[in-house]
């Protein structure tokens, strides 16, 4: 006799285990972690609801979708606000994704030959490890909190083994200047890595702000062993302060990663992290 239970078993074991079965848990797992497509979701139900309402409003009728509306709009504005800084990264990496696709926003680029590469972070979904490894990465610096690994509506950015010793993770606040004693733990992993022939991979969200603070912080305290054009800026002036070099060096940063900024905040915790290296 056929147990028809351990047929649906059977059934419900195989579809989650082939291929479409994981592609769709995979899909579940990016729906489900997505902010901006629940807030979507949300702002839609609110929007009909509201339409019901004006229709009945309009033939002098009073019905449940009044006060639906209602709940849906506070609903909707209280997971806005208790879910906006994962929104506010959410929205910025697909702006990046669209910017990266119109040619605007590069995704990294090469600081010290060879040795030091700044960007944002790397996408599994878009092969962006295979690409970073054809370049001759090796090591990866990630400055970003945990939540920014969580899988986004398009994005699924690539996660790293904590055990891995070919990865550090730093973790700061997106556009927050990196605590000094952050900028010493990561300057001192990049020396270690970089000094031992390691070609390191240095990102943030984005490649703007985090990342480029520790890459400027690294290149001040150390960028002259491994970086002509550093070393020509560090030794124009032997007089030149502290704060000069580092604005100096953001220059020329810039040059060759455009998306580069440096906030006052950014530039005086660099150089206090440099005044007290001394």
């Amino acid at each position: 006799m056929i147990n028809n239970q351990n047929s649906i078993d059977l059934s419900t074991n195989w579809l989650l285990n082939s291929g479409w079965g994981k592609s769709a848990e995979k899909l579940i797992t990016r729906l489900s972690g997505s902010h901006l497509l629940k807030t979507a979701v949300l702002g839609t139900m609110t929007a009909i609801a509201g339409a019901l309402a004006l229709r009945d409003l309009a033939k002098m009728q009073f019905s449940a979708a009044l006060p639906l509306t209602g709940l849906l709009a506070l609903a909707t504005c209280k997971y806005i606000n208790v879910n906006w800084k994962p929104l506010r990264n959410e929205a910025r990496l697909h702006q990046n994704l669209l910017n990266n696709h119109r040619g605007t926003f590069p995704w990294w680029n090469e600081i010290i030959p060879n040795k030091l590469v700044v960007g944002g972070i790397p996408l599994a979904n878009f092969g962006h490890d295979t690409q970073l490894k054809e370049l001759g990465v090796t090591h990866v610096l990630s400055v970003v909190e945990p939540e920014e690994f969580d899988p986004k509506l398009f994005t699924v950015p690539l996660v790293h083994n904590k055990d891995d010793d070919t990865w550090l993770q730093i973790s700061t606040p997106d556009l927050h200047p990196v605590p000094e004693h952050l900028l010493a733990e990561g300057v001192a992993w990049l020396e270690k890595q970089i000094s031992q022939g390691h070609m390191v991979y240095v990102h943030c969200k984005s490649g703007k702000g985090r990342s480029i603070a520790i890459a400027i912080a690294f290149l001040a305290a150390h960028g002259q062993k491994y970086s002509q054009p550093i070393r020509q800026i560090v030794e124009s002036d032997k007089d030149m302060k502290n704060e000069d070099k580092i604005n100096a060096i953001f220059k020329y940063v810039k040059v060759l990663r455009p998306l580069a900024s440096m906030s006052r905040d950014f530039a005086h915790q660099i150089n206090d992290y440099i005044n007290h290296k001394k």
